[in-house]
């Protein structure tokens, strides 16, 4: 595994009751993404969650859709973590979507709370998926989660009043990515000396991204 990875979030297939329009969009931002690893020379990426966008079902036609944009990165080392539109209850990862992927050799599939070392660092990472508590998290070097923090843009008109604390989260890293939101958001933390970054949604779905 090489220094450089890549991370993107929520691309949320079969959003707008499965159209194929958003399917077509989401087949060709993968083929700009690919070249773009290609050309930067990155092979690892991390996936910040909300693969699929109906948790409650997902119907055969994005299935399809999704087997044939997974073998498009069959040569690229992918972790994923659980999105809430990922998981079947609101509040916890115990049954996810993503179970699927779990027997694709390429790809990791974390619905629990993982600590990994960072490479071949003394570094720690932790990969949080929804409904991960803020308690259950140890201190580490680096954190990459889905999480619904207060006072970060919920999308580019309304800011979050409620869900976790950000000034508890980091305590936990210096530096935190996460999916969730889709406006891309940063905050630095000049008591902690700690950053939160929401990645966002790589195209926009409803006038809400805009």
């Amino acid at each position: 595994m090489s220094n450089k990875v890549a991370i993107f979030s929520d691309i949320h297939l079969g959003v707008h009751q499965n159209d194929d329009f958003w399917l077509s969009v989401a087949n060709q931002w993968g083929d700009w993404y690919i070249e773009q690893l290609h050309k930067k020379g990155i092979n690892d990426i991390i996936f910040c969650g909300d693969f699929f966008h109906y948790r409650d079902e997902i119907s055969v036609k994005t299935l399809n859709f999704a087997k044939d944009f997974l073998d498009k990165f069959s040569n690229f080392n992918i972790i994923m973590i659980t999105g809430n539109h990922d998981a079947w209850y609101k509040d916890t990862s115990e049954i996810n979507s993503l179970s699927i992927l779990k027997g694709y050799s390429n790809i990791q599939v974390f619905d629990k709370l993982v600590v990994h070392q960072w490479y071949n660092t003394d570094k720690k990472v932790a990969f949080c998926p929804w409904g991960t508590k803020m308690v259950d998290i140890p201190k580490c070097d680096l954190v990459f989660g889905h999480f619904e923090l207060e006072n970060f843009k919920m999308n580019m008109f309304k800011i979050c009043d409620h869900g976790d604390d950000p000034d508890v989260l980091v305590e936990k890293s210096k530096l935190i990515f996460t999916g969730h939101f889709h406006a891309r958001d940063q905050k630095y933390f000049k008591k902690h000396d700690s950053s939160i970054i929401y990645v966002g949604n790589p195209y926009e779905m409803d006038f809400e991204d805009l």
